[in-house]
Formats: C-alpha cells, sequence, structure tokens
C-alpha cells in the first residue's frame, strides 16, 4: 500500500468593503472552489468569508 502526498492547505481571510456587490463575492467564491479549495466560514455582519487552499508554490 502506498501512501499519497498530503498537500496542507492554507487559510487565508477574504474581505471586501460593505458596499461591494454581491456578483463580486460570488466571483471570489467561485474562485475558490475552482482552485480546489473549500469555503470554511462566512460572515453575516461582514463581508469576509474565510477560505482554505493549496498554495501555488
Amino acid at each position: 500500500m502506498t501512501a499519497a502526498a498530503v498537500v496542507p492547505m492554507h487559510s487565508v481571510i477574504i474581505s471586501f468593503p460593505a458596499e461591494a456587490p454581491d456578483h463580486l463575492l460570488q466571483k471570489a467564491k467561485d474562485a475558490v472552489i475552482a482552485a480546489k479549495g473549500k469555503i470554511t466560514h462566512e460572515y453575516s455582519e461582514y463581508p469576509p468569508l474565510t477560505a482554505a487552499g493549496q498554495s501555488s508554490e
């Protein structure tokens, strides 16, 4: 049995001004998912969201 390499994910907080349109936040979410990341938290008081993904380095 061989072990697959585990690539660590890095957490980031992405924030936008309160007046940012919803389509901009959706575009950011879509980019995280497209990069094989995942949305781990969404904040309702503020526009930021927390995401985790693999480093491109």
